[in-house]
């Protein structure tokens, strides 16, 4: 359905929002009776009592926004107040990517932004449909715990992996509700206008980062006009195949594998300092397919450095993970052990964003060939595999397939990346920074997933200052890279 539609629609039921209960989800029309114009009814928070300025509500809103007098859901919020409501600005609403990651988690940690920006905003953070507090995707646990390889190795296996792929979206359906087929970031963007007009905001700030800025993305699309500011940091570039997608990333993963390599040459604190890392990563993955490792398999090896080298902040402990790794075997860590019957399952929104175009066990191993090629170190854990292959088969409707960005913004957006970013690379920014057009492209020289949550003063200073006063970074402009540290 054209998103031009759902904008019209959104317009017409966003005076009838239903505002308020605790309840998680409602799988039938709603029986509360509409508060036009009502705000949200803001409470302590449970799991914050501590600090008076946080408090929390929720919203029921639409499962399908094409069916506003359907099936509704709660999502939930948070907010921290401005610290100095005489100099407020208004609000800054932020996505923590993922998919999965908890807004109204990072609303409690009064260390994501700078003091600042609290001075200034009221930050309200919020759970997106299908994670959290707002009507989490559930699935069965025990059909978890038999998910097969992500990488089959012959036709039969990834004939199975589609058939598995199947039974468990049915599955996540039965346990979830409506919503485990509205999770797409087009969805999550008509919740963001929500709550913004619940709040009675004529303008909202925004802030995503990695996966959240396809919703800010989304948003500048159907609501330009509603855009005060916007930061991009480390975005995903949704305009491009998901082969493009799978192997860029890989491509990113394994730049990052070798800085990590020559920080560990040039750093004497490093754990691994004075040795061949490449050689010493490539004989760990030789003795995981061995059995040598313990529980470790390559794949778990692989996809753990990928994960853990996000921040360079844990280098350090990365190092030292893989020399005692070398040292004897040790067993991989795994999932805290449960006896719940169902599990969350927020990945389920990728599927419903990334039309894969995989034809068939040919095609995805040629694409897995590729993503070899340019990642020879860290091979398919740094491909994205597990992401892709959840979604191969995926029976539920693709709401939000790739395309080209098509953003009026009144305001130019802030579009922010790091030079050595192993999972969205800096291109891709650069490929988005154009599509928006009327926005700006700032780069740190350095490393990492996430420039503004590792707390460098020169990007945080920039991001700030955009935020704060409208002012953008000149056109090239960088901050130079700063060495990891833990």
């Amino acid at each position: 359905m054209p998103r031009k539609f759902l904008t019209t629609l959104y317009v017409l039921v966003s005076g009838a929002l239903i505002l308020g209960g605790a309840a998680i989800v409602n799988t039938g029309a709603s029986s509360a009776s509409p508060r036009a114009g009502a705000g949200p009814v803001w409470r302590d928070c449970p799991e914050h009592p501590a600090d008076p300025r946080v408090r929390c509500a929720s919203l029921t809103l639409p499962v399908d926004w094409a069916r506003p007098d359907g099936p509704t859901f709660e999502l939930a919020l948070a907010k921290r107040s401005a610290a100095n409501p005489a100099d407020r600005i208004g609000t800054l609403m932020f996505h923590p990517g993922g998919p999965g990651r908890s807004g109204v988690d990072a609303v409690f940690d009064e260390r994501y932004f700078n003091p600042e920006v609290l001075r200034r905003f009221d930050v309200v953070g919020f759970d997106p449909r299908g994670v959290g507090r707002s009507n989490p995707v559930l699935c069965s646990a025990d059909l978890l715990a038999r998910r097969p390889h992500p990488v089959p190795a012959t036709r039969a296996a990834y004939d199975s992996l589609v058939s598995y792929n199947r039974a468990l979206y049915e599955d996540c359906r039965k346990h979830t509700g409506p919503l485990a087929g509205h999770l797409d970031s087009v969805s999550v963007a008509h919740d963001v206008d929500a709550v913004r007009a619940a709040l009675g905001e004529e303008t909202i700030s925004f802030y995503g980062v990695s996966y959240g800025t396809l919703t800010g993305q989304a948003y500048a699309e159907n609501y330009p006009h509603r855009v005060r500011a916007m930061v991009l940091d480390s975005p995903m570039d949704h305009s491009q195949s998901a082969r493009s997608f799978f192997v860029t990333h890989a491509a990113a993963a394994e730049d990052l594998f070798q800085q990590f390599a020559s920080w560990c040459g040039r750093t004497t604190t490093c754990a691994l300092h004075g040795r061949d890392v490449p050689a010493l990563f490539a004989s760990l993955s030789d003795r995981a397919d061995r059995g040598d490792l313990g529980s470790y398999t390559r794949y778990g090896l692989t996809t753990e450095f990928q994960f853990t080298s996000w921040l360079p902040a844990a280098w350090p402990g990365l190092a030292e993970r893989l020399a005692a790794l070398d040292s004897g075997p040790a067993p991989a860590p795994g999932r805290a052990a449960t006896t719940a019957e169902v599990r969350p399952l927020p990945d389920l929104a990728f599927c419903q964003d990334w039309n894969l175009g995989i034809r068939g066990f040919a095609d995805f191993s040629r694409l897995i060939e590729r993503a070899e090629g340019v990642a020879p170190h860290l091979r398919v854990g740094a491909a994205g595999a597990e992401s892709f292959s959840f979604c191969v088969g995926h029976p539920g409707k693709v709401g939000n397939p790739q395309h080209r960005l098509d953003a009026a913004l009144r305001r130019p957006a802030l579009v922010v990346a790091a030079q050595h970013d192993p999972a969205t690379p800096r291109h891709w920014a650069a490929t988005v920074t154009e599509q928006i057009g009327h926005a700006r492209l700032f780069t740190y020289q350095g490393w990492g997933h996430g420039v503004y949550r590792q707390h460098l003063p020169c990007p945080n200073g920039v991001v700030d200052r955009y935020l704060i006063e409208g002012r953008l970074p000149a056109r090239g402009a960088t901050c130079a890279a700063v060495d990891p540290r833990p």
